[in-house]
């Protein structure tokens, strides 16, 4: 038990020296990983814009400490993708490691693909008829008497290509099940292709005039100034 406290003093040295060594060692060793770069478009020019499928990621071969590379997040690491410049068509452009995104410390030995193909669209604006969707049925003895909307155009932005073949915008479902009078709401209009985007308000108002045999006139306007806005679902 005496020679288990012989000389502690340079015991407790040792074990010291050794810990530290242990912690540069593991700090400052090299390692390489590969990790999925997203790729970042930007600069894009006024006027076109991207169509069609584009690349999610790039896979990116990173050297550096094992420390910092073992607490890389998902957003550290990112492929930017410059359009300046770029005109509409096919364009392939090359991915260079000085566009990889990545802490400091860390150096990019590879890209793979090194390249990434696009297709560039001219983009215009273009107004669409907007033309409400009516869902359900009325109760027996009832009938729409008109529909209206308000506005009856929207402006949509995005590539002549699709906008070439749009001429109409449906609205979000209005159901006319159980209505027996007028139904006055707001409703938004339907999705269109993520490259087609809608400029201004994202909504729009729908009358649907409702009658049933045997009511007047004035008391179908009496009904639907009695109606709550939103109207029966």
């Amino acid at each position: 038990m005496t020679a288990l406290f012989q000389h502690w003093q340079l015991k407790v040295a040792a074990l010291g020296i050794a810990t530290a060594l242990w912690v540069f060692v593991t700090t400052s060793e090299k390692a390489e990983v590969v990790v999925a770069a997203p790729v970042e478009i930007d600069a894009v020019p006024p006027g076109v814009q991207v169509v069609g499928e584009r690349p999610d990621s790039v896979d990116v071969q990173l050297h550096g400490l094992r420390a910092i590379l073992g607490r890389l997040g998902p957003d550290q690491v990112r492929a930017r993708v410059s359009l300046a410049g770029v005109r509409p068509g096919e364009v392939v452009l090359r991915v260079l490691p000085e566009q990889i995104v990545v802490p400091a410390g860390v150096t990019v030995l590879r890209v793979s693909p090194p390249r990434v193909r696009l297709r560039v669209e001219a983009s215009r604006s273009s107004r669409l008829t907007v033309v409400p969707r009516l869902t359900g049925s009325l109760p027996d003895g009832y009938r729409v008497v008109s529909v209206s909307v308000t506005p009856a155009e929207v402006q949509v932005e995005g590539p002549a290509s699709q906008l070439d073949r749009l001429t109409e915008i449906e609205t979000e479902p209005v159901s006319l099940s159980g209505a027996t009078a007028t139904i006055e709401r707001m409703v938004a209009l339907a999705a269109l292709a993520d490259s087609v985007r809608i400029a201004g308000e994202r909504s729009v108002r729908v009358v649907v005039e409702v009658t049933g045999a045997g009511t007047r006139s004035g008391d179908r306007q009496g009904r639907r100034s009695a109606l709550p806005r939103g109207g029966p679902a």
